[in-house]
Order: C-alpha cells, then structure tokens, then sequence
C-alpha cells in the first residue's frame, strides 16, 4: 500500500523537479504565454505553488467550497519567489497530512467534485500528486519551446541535467 510518507516522498520530488525546471526558464518571457487560451509561465508556476495543496485541503475538510480561493493563493507571487513558495507547499501538505491516520487514507471515503467517491489516500494521489506531475511536465515542455531543446528526460523526471 502507499503510505503517507511515500506520498510526501513524490511530493518532495514533485517540487525538487519543479524547481530544477524553474531554474531553466527565462524570466524575461514570464508573462508570454504559448497560445492562446494557454497560461503563462509565470501564471504555470503559480498555479504549481497551489495544486498539490488545495485540493489535500479540500479532501480532509470534506467541501470543495473554497477550492477557487485556495488555488490562487500565490496569484501575487514573482518568478523568483517560485521555489520558495513551492517549499512552503511540500511544508503546508507535510503539516496537513501530519494530523492523518493510516486508517483515514486507507478506509474514509471521500466525494471528489466530479461526483466520484474514493479513499482518501486515492484521492490525494488522484488529485495533488497527479495534478502536480502533469503540470510539472507542462513546465517542461513550456521550457523546451522557449529555447531550451537541451533539456532531455533526466531533467524532466529526475530534476538533474543529464551526464555531459
């Protein structure tokens, strides 16, 4: 079974890419998105800072009522403040995940706002551990369109540039 601290593991991962990632973005082009209707980069890393958290916080409150509110938290954070916001992150997600029992991840059901209904530890690695590796890739793939074609698969699932 995964546990929590194997959850906490992938999400100290999850960050430690992420910023790893961060690291090989321009800040001049921060706020140029790809596309249209895509968010910028700046817009991706702040949404990083908050899509592991909010919904873990939204499962163990048992409402997705303040969902919205919760994931832009950071909607003032700068480029450069990303790795430590995303710290505070990991931090905030150890510190909520402290005052859960085994028996809490593995046996209370919890109501996703899609009207599906899981175990909680299901549904932190269904909602904040998926939502933060899917957009981790977005990152990369964001950092290899802006002039970054170097960037390999150690980068992106490693967090490590790759032996030279």
């Amino acid at each position: 079974m995964f546990d929590r601290d194997q959850f906490l593991a992938s999400v100290d991962r999850e960050a430690r890419i992420c910023s790893h990632l961060h690291g090989k973005l321009d800040p001049a082009g921060a706020n140029e998105a790809p596309g249209e209707g895509m968010r910028t980069p700046l817009e991706l890393l702040r949404y990083l800072t908050r899509c592991g958290a909010a919904p873990l916080r939204a499962i163990v409150n048992g409402s997705w009522a303040t969902i919205q509110a919760d994931a832009r938290k950071n909607d003032d954070m700068t480029f450069g403040e990303f790795p430590h916001r995303m710290q505070e992150q990991v931090d905030e997600i150890r510190k909520i995940l402290s005052d859960l029992s085994a028996e809490d991840l593995a046996g209370k059901d919890v109501a996703l706002p899609w009207g599906e209904t899981m175990k909680m530890g299901a549904a932190l690695v269904n909602t904040s551990l998926k939502f933060l590796t899917a957009y981790r890739m977005q990152l990369f793939l964001y950092a290899k369109q802006r002039g970054r074609p170097e960037l390999m698969t150690m980068n992106c699932w490693l967090g490590q540039d790759p032996p030279v």
